[in-house]
C-alpha cells in the first residue's frame, strides 16, 4: 500500500482564510445595513388620551386622572423604571404624576393611567393665572424622563432614555383640553 501524504499546501489555505474574511465582510454590511434601516432607532408617540379635572372644594385640591397612550414604531422594546411626570404652568412645578414601570412593546402600544393633584394656591397665587383663565386659555407643560433598557429582538440589549415634553391647554369656560407631545429617545 503506497503512503499518502496529507499536508496542506499554501494555497488551500490562503484560500480558505480569503473566504472566511469575506464572509465575514458580508455579514458585517448586512447587520451594518440592516442597523441603519430597519432598526434605526425611531421616537416614540406619547399621546394624553383622557384628562379628567375633579374639583375637591372642601380640601382645596384639584386631582387630575391621565389615560397616556405610547406608541413604539420601533423593533426594540423599552421597560423603563418607575419616574415622575411634572406639570408645569408658566415655569413653576404644579403637580407631579407618578408613572410605574412597565414595557413598552416593539411595534406596540402600551396605555397607562396616572393621577395628580394639582396645587391650587401655588396656581392660584400666579400673578398671570387669572389674566389666562379670563382670556379663555391655560396653557401648561408636563415633562418626563423615561429610563429603562431598550431590547432588540431579544438579543441585543442597551440602556436608553426617552424624553417627553407635552404641551396642555386647558381652553375655558369650553373645558376642552388638547394636547400636543414631542419625544426624542437617546441611546
Amino acid at each position: 500500500m503506497a503512503k499518502t501524504n496529507k499536508t496542506f499546501r499554501p494555497g488551500c489555505l490562503q484560500i480558505c482564510c480569503a473566504s472566511t474574511v469575506i464572509f465575514l465582510i458580508i455579514v458585517a454590511a448586512v447587520v451594518a445595513v440592516l442597523w441603519f434601516t430597519v432598526f434605526k432607532t425611531k421616537n416614540p408617540d406619547i399621546v394624553l388620551e383622557n384628562i379628567r379635572i375633579k374639583f375637591l372644594g372642601e380640601q382645596g385640591i384639584m386631582a387630575v386622572d391621565m389615560v397616556v397612550a405610547i406608541k413604539n414604531p420601533n423593533y426594540g422594546s423599552f421597560k423603563y423604571d418607575n419616574t415622575t411626570s411634572f406639570l408645569h404652568y408658566r415655569g413653576n412645578v404644579i403637580a407631579e404624576f407618578p408613572i410605574q414601570q412597565k414595557l413598552v412593546p416593539a411595534r406596540g402600544t402600551l396605555n397607562f393611567s396616572t393621577t395628580g393633584n394639582i396645587m391650587v394656591e401655588k396656581l392660584l397665587t400666579d400673578p398671570n393665572f387669572w389674566n389666562d383663565l379670563f382670556s379663555g386659555s391655560l396653557n401648561f407643560t408636563s415633562k418626563a424622563t423615561f429610563d429603562g433598557k431598550i431590547c432588540v429582538v431579544k438579543i441585543i440589549k442597551f440602556h436608553g432614555m426617552a424624553f417627553s415634553t407635552c404641551d396642555i391647554f386647558y381652553l375655558h369656560p369650553s373645558r376642552i383640553i388638547k394636547s400636543m407631545c414631542t419625544t426624542k429617545i437617546k441611546l
